[in-house]
């Protein structure tokens, strides 16, 4: 890895920072966050590299998906194999995209057969912001979460007013048309909230010559749609409860063996909250959730080839408890049940239940920070696993604060990886653990910050397949991952101008045979500036990603090769007519630069999108 760059850039960027202490400081709230601890805390207070995508950035997120938002934010890259219809897949500090846990307000979203997430169903106009935790997060979620956690929050509504409106509209390239739509309010006790979002769009070709499927002869397109509601009545300031449901599809072509074929894929997650406060510092919620996805292949000739459908149910029982001012000590107690049936080529009809108990501990007296955390996982058919992590940080002056982390993590098999071996007798493969250490510096200001971090990820007992065994293969534990990097962070306000930046530099190697890990890039740089004047807002957005390794599936076996390096510019604008009206425009891949997250497969080229929002 070569440091220099890290070097560079951290010459140029502390003097920038010293120097703008003079500036005007900016009075801005503290975000709130409940992911790195599962209780709330001001972002300020958090130990770890924890970052927040604020409902500012997702005003400004125009045809951009959720995986896209998330691939402009430090310590993330993405690959994706067309539209918005195609699987993607997040790659968090290096670690694979199923080490990722995704949650859509507290409630797990990864399918239990793909492990998969449906990111591009959820319109970032339901959103409220996205909390992102860095490293290894089992130890408060269980499996999944060995690279980190996604939480994304939706919008709740307004909570001071008996209704409000709000709609939004836009138009795009390729056609693409995008329309929201919600209402919400709190009168008496009583809090409400439904949105209802959709999209379609003419798309683009997907595939070019060095795909192994072909190059696409048409554009592939697609629709999709999405409903969030939330229901809560309040007895008193200590008891209250709530009833949430989200519901996403998207239908959508995609370039294939025998042609253009399509899938459909639905997403809903709802359930039940009950939370009470008792004796001032102590408040218990019981909740019971319930995901569910379905999705359907079908061929060119539109017969289908595929379907599947998993159930994953939890029952969760969390006690808060403030011991003092400085203090907190939550115990959290879950059960889990996953389904899973699936048709085609492969059939299959598997089920597990799971418990797991936790203790997490939380302290900011002074100038010292520190979580602990520890969680045990007994899966039916599995070994049972315990999870750990502890983090300190520790502030040296009311501007600079180190830190350290350390903690492991697991990934269960799915329940398709399960019943590939069972069925063939193959013995159920273990799962995959992680150890992964973290030391960190923060120098911040009344007008800005910049952060260090570098870490380091010791993955075992990766999960790959092979054909042998029965006749879908086998499924088994063999190579090793060591992930080491650096993230540097920084922004700074100059009165109406706004700078931010970040770079990335990572070295995921496989031990085994000392190769990269592919299409991640060594080194990812970002850079962007906001301009306000009265009523009108300008922004810029540059990244440049580094070469990342591919493979060639159109040889037997596959043969390596190489992604090129590529830069964007991104333009944003933003004029607010008046309190109630706003249009906006993003402008992304400026110069229509030519590139590829996955070999024979296409991006979207240069593309713009303009949107109208008003509120009532």
């Amino acid at each position: 890895m070569k440091t220099t760059h890290l070097a560079a850039l951290l010459a140029c960027i502390f003097p920038l920072s010293a120097a703008a202490q003079s500036s005007q400081p900016v009075s801005e709230l503290d975000n709130i966050v409940v992911t790195a601890s599962r209780v709330a805390q001001l972002e300020s207070e958090v130990v770890g590299d924890v970052s927040v995508i604020d409902r500012a950035t997702l005003e400004k997120a125009g045809q951009s998906s959720v995986a896209e938002l998330l691939s402009r934010e430090h310590g993330i890259q993405i690959s994706t194999t067309g539209g918005p219809q195609t699987p993607t897949s997040i790659f968090m500090r290096g670690t694979d995209s199923r080490h990722v846990l995704v949650l859509i307000d507290g409630v797990r979203i990864n399918s239990s057969i793909s492990n998969a997430v449906n990111f591009n169903a959820i319109n970032p106009a339901q959103i409220e912001r996205i909390e992102i935790l860095r490293g290894a997060g089992s130890s408060l979620y269980g499996s999944e979460a060995i690279g980190g956690v996604i939480n994304i929050i939706t919008k709740k509504g307004q909570t001071d007013t008996p209704m409000a409106f709000w709609g939004e509209m836009g138009i795009g390239t390729h056609s693409l048309f995008k329309s929201s739509v919600g209402f919400s309010g709190q009168s008496n006790g009583l809090s409400y909230n439904l949105i209802g979002s959709m999209a379609n769009s003419d798309g683009f070709r997907s595939t070019n010559s060095h795909s192994d499927v072909g190059a696409s002869k048409r554009a592939d397109g697609y629709e999709s749609n999405s409903v969030k509601a939330d229901l809560g009545y309040a007895f008193s300031d200590q008891h209250r409860l709530d009833a949430h449901l989200f519901s996403s599809y998207i239908n959508g072509e995609f370039t294939g063996y025998t042609g253009q074929e399509s899938s459909a894929t639905r997403q809903q997650a709802y359930g039940l909250s009950s939370t009470n406060t008792f004796f001032g510092n102590w408040t218990s919620k019981l909740s019971v959730n319930e995901t569910r996805e379905t999705r359907q292949g079908y061929s060119s000739f539109n017969v289908e080839t595929s379907s599947y459908q998993t159930t994953l149910r939890n029952y969760a029982w969390q006690n808060d408890v403030t011991l003092g001012q400085y203090q907190t000590l939550t115990a959290l107690l879950e059960h889990n049940d996953e389904r899973g049936k699936q048709a085609g080529y492969t059939s299959l009809n598997a089920k597990r239940h799971s418990n797991a108990g936790a203790l997490i501990y939380s302290l900011n007296y002074g100038r010292h920070h520190a979580q602990a955390s520890l969680r045990h996982d007994r899966i039916a058919g599995h070994t049972s696993r315990t999870t750990g992590a502890i983090a300190y940080d520790f502030d040296i002056t009311n501007r600079w604060t180190v830190g350290a982390s350390y903690n492991t993590g697991f990934k269960m098999p799915t329940l398709y990886e399960d019943y590939v071996n069972q069925s063939a007798l193959i013995s159920t493969v273990s799962p995959e653990t992680s150890k992964n250490v973290e030391a960190r510096i923060a120098y911040t200001h009344d007008t800005g910050s910049v952060k260090l971090v570098a870490y380091q990820n010791r993955i075992n007992n990766l999960i790959n397949w092979r054909f042998a065994g029965g006749p879908n293969g086998e499924y088994f534990n063999t190579n090793r991952a060591k992930i080491k990097g650096y993230s540097l962070m920084f922004d700074q306000q100059f009165d109406d101008l706004s700078l931010w930046g970040s770079l990335d530099l990572t070295n995921p190697r496989d031990k085994e045979t000392d190769n990269r890990l592919t299409r991640r890039a060594a080194q990812v740089y970002r850079l962007g500036a906001n301009y306000s004047f009265t009523n009108l807002q300008v922004g810029a957005e540059y990244s440049w990603t580094a070469k990342r390794s591919d493979q060639d599936f159109r040889s037997f076996p596959a043969k390596d090769v190489t992604l090129g390096s590529f830069s964007l510019v991104n333009l944003t604008a933003k004029y607010d007519f008046s309190k109630s009206v706003t249009a906006s425009v993003r402008w992304d891949n400026v110069f229509n630069k030519r590139y590829e997250y996955a070999y024979g497969y296409n991006t979207p080229g240069s593309n713009v999108f303009v949107n109208l929002t008003w509120r009532m």
